[in-house]
């Protein structure tokens, strides 16, 4: 799933685009984010439905 890739980067603004233009995720995302310490990432991705 390319929302985990994101996460998994600490790619915060991708992960945002992807999701404007409509790409899925799942609990795989926020797991990427916090176990590569993207504190940023997590929590924006949690706030929004993740």
């Amino acid at each position: 799933n390319v929302c985990r890739f994101a996460a998994e980067g600490g790619q915060l603004e991708g992960l945002q685009w992807l999701r404007r233009t409509g790409s899925t995720w799942n609990s795989f995302t926020c797991s990427a984010a916090a176990e590569q310490g993207h504190l940023e990432v997590l929590q924006w991705a949690r706030a929004n439905g993740c």
